[in-house]
């Protein structure tokens, strides 16, 4: 739900959606280097000799928040107005 809300604002989004569908890993390499690494395996240590970030993610399908009963109080508010709609 939450990324159909946001491809509706975004639509240019740089990435196609079944990138971010379930079931998709995502993975992102992020450095402030200005040269090419010697190699593009994350696993060759050697090529990636400056500091780095890597940010591996994977999609899921799960069952509505919002009507869940064992949503906390505190993030109630953040269903409200949605067809997800909390209970209270």
């Amino acid at each position: 739900m939450l990324l159909d809300r946001a491809a509706r604002r975004h639509d240019a989004s740089p990435l196609p959606a079944d990138a971010l569908a379930a079931g998709q890993r995502l993975r992102l390499f992020l450095s402030d280097v200005d040269a090419t690494p010697t190699s593009l395996d994350p696993e060759d240590r050697n090529a990636w000799v400056w500091s780095r970030g890597e940010c591996d993610l994977q999609t899921y399908t799960v069952a509505p928040g919002g009507s869940s009963d064992f949503l906390p109080e505190a993030y109630r508010a953040l269903y409200e107005g949605t067809s997800d709609g909390a209970k209270g």
